[in-house]
């Protein structure tokens, strides 16, 4: 059996739990080897943006690309 990446993958997260969705649903993306585009809710606080910037920190030391996590904020509207 062959598991063959999707490419994009969005993922929209709640807000009253955002971290734990984030990083449940950025988990098994990443391992199959697929890009994310994460769109955390307006009422959300700041720390799923905070997580692109860890995977951004992390990496440096991996051979992951560097935009594999894309997040879009509501200010970007």
């Amino acid at each position: 059996m062959n598991r063959v990446p999707l490419g994009v993958v969005t993922q929209l997260t709640a807000w009253n739990h955002p971290m734990l969705i984030a990083i449940k649903k950025i988990a098994p993306a990443l391992a199959t080897g697929n890009s994310i585009v994460l769109k955390p809710s307006e009422m959300a606080p700041v720390s799923v943006l905070e997580v692109r910037l860890l995977y951004i920190q992390g990496v440096v030391y991996t051979c992951y690309p560097l935009h594999l996590i894309t997040t879009i904020s509501h200010s970007m509207w």
